[in-house]
């Protein structure tokens, strides 16, 4: 029984309704090691694996680390995002470009936004939203902005610096589960409706989350960290090479971790 509660360090109930089981380190059973030197990552419900590389060309990986698509990104600026929460339509955003590429499930390309066009010339971060917007933050101004293809304004939220007290420099924004965050990193993670409405803030030091069935995931000091906002319990969970993660997701029992040279893929037993 010692043992078993040392081995076990939570019990998360992730997409699809699927409990699953998160062990100690020492579970953690690598499936595949990439080699890869890569700008950011992404992952979406079905387990799938994206990564932007160096040379800026994105390749698509199934869950057990077998190449399954590409697309050369070479005239889009470095990709600083992956937006994959619609496996239908990924978002490829370059933050020193301000510009978006859609691209369908088989990385194809359906369309370029470029955000100068509509005035926005400094955007760090955006969002696909269920219904097909996009959600940019437009840091000159201090505002959220929900933005259609053709770049009409849908949405528009208050003025951060003059609601926080303090100037905001979002880092990360993704809308899942009917929730729209914003990660900035030395003040938290700002939560809002899907209509762009305040609701409260996670005072979390991270750069990144995931946010599933209630539960924030983010990495924090090399650990991956869970945070139940229904029941304000969090639990924690050992990366391998813990002081070299620069990123890591969860689809299912799947772990995906970056380091600088590689993309790691490890399943939970």
């Amino acid at each position: 029984m010692a043992v078993a509660l040392k081995k076990i360090i939570l019990l998360l109930c992730i997409a699809n309704f699927t409990c699953v089981r998160i062990f100690a380190l020492d579970s953690l059973v690598l499936i595949k090691k990439i080699p890869i030197f890569s700008n950011t990552i992404s992952t979406d419900k079905t387990g799938n694996l994206y990564i932007a590389t160096k040379k800026n060309y994105i390749y698509k990986y199934n869950n057990t680390g077998d190449s399954t698509g590409f697309y050369s990104a070479l005239r889009r600026g470095n990709i600083s995002q992956i937006d994959a929460s619609n496996p239908m339509q990924l978002v490829l955003f370059s933050a020193e470009q301000n510009v978006v590429t859609l691209l369908d499930r088989l990385l194809v390309e359906k369309n370029k936004i470029d955000f100068k066009k509509a005035q926005l010339y400094n955007c760090p971060s955006v969002s696909n939203s269920a219904d097909g917007d996009l959600w940019v933050y437009d840091a000159f101004d201090n505002i959220l902005r929900k933005v259609n293809e053709k770049l009409q304004v849908q949405n528009t939220s208050f003025n951060f610096a003059q609601q926080f007290g303090q100037e905001v420099k979002p880092c990360f924004i993704t809308e899942q589960e009917r929730n729209l965050f914003i990660v900035d990193s030395s003040y938290g993670i700002l939560k809002f409706d899907v209509f762009g409405n305040y609701i409260t803030t996670y005072h979390f030091k991270t750069k990144e989350i995931q946010y599933v069935n209630g539960q924030l995931i983010f990495v924090d000091n090399g650990k991956l960290n869970l945070y139940n906002t229904q029941n304000l319990s969090e639990k924690k969970l050992d990366l391998p090479n813990a002081n070299k993660v620069l990123q890591a997701r969860i689809e299912r029992n799947i772990i995906y971790i970056r380091y600088a040279d590689s993309v790691c893929i490890y399943k939970l037993i």
